[in-house]
């Protein structure tokens, strides 16, 4: 069996975890890779076996995938936080 541990090139980043199957959510990564030029972000779908893996390490619940999760220096954000969050790091 495979480590699905998350690589460290990953973790220096802030992480934006996204519903994958959510149209307003495909929408909000779209405008987020349109808008940070500098590469900051990276990118996870909720339901992905390393979205589930982040939720748990962060003590969220891995089952809830109608969230935004945003992972920055070990601090957690959700929903409308997440978003704010995101956009104060944007170009």
């Amino acid at each position: 069996m495979q480590s699905c541990a998350p690589k460290r090139s990953v973790l220096e980043h802030p992480v934006l975890l996204f519903d994958g199957e959510c149209g307003f959510c495909d929408g909000f990564v779209a405008l987020v890779l349109a808008r940070d030029h500098r590469a900051v972000f990276r990118f996870a779908a909720l339901q992905s076996p390393i979205g589930r893996q982040l939720r748990e390490e962060a003590g969220l619940s891995p089952d809830d995938d109608k969230s935004l999760v945003v992972i920055i220096a070990g601090r957690t954000f959700t929903r409308s936080a997440a978003v704010a969050e995101v956009l104060l790091r944007l170009n």
